[in-house]
């Protein structure tokens, strides 16, 4: 990550997507952006709780070591990269539990 020159900064409409901190905050407001996202029904409610569940801690990590915390994108990328395999016949949370800490944690501790 780095900073976006002032120029072009200005010329864009910039979002700000604050998460909250709580893992059950959390979950309501990520639950129905991923379902609006992944279309296809491959992963169950349960596997993306688990995701949500371990973004909250990955989220609680990274703030305790004053990194940037992953968010949204980060999730979703996770969750597509696990029903592209979950497709393909592999167990769906035994993924999630294997490939998030590559999809959340951007640093070397």
């Amino acid at each position: 990550d780095r900073e976006l020159p002032p120029a072009f900064v200005r010329r864009c409409l910039v979002h700000q997507m604050d998460l909250p901190d709580e893992e059950e905050a959390l979950q309501e407001v990520l639950l129905p952006r991923v379902q609006a996202h992944l279309k296809e029904k491959v992963l169950t409610d349960e596997v993306v709780g688990e995701a949500i569940c371990l973004l909250a801690e990955s989220r609680k990590l990274m703030q305790q070591r004053a990194l940037p915390k992953p968010g949204q994108a980060e999730l979703l990328d996770l969750l597509r990269a696990v029903g592209r395999q979950a497709d393909l016949g592999r167990d769906a949370m035994t993924l999630v539990e294997k490939l998030h800490p590559f999809a959340f944690q951007k640093y070397r501790s």
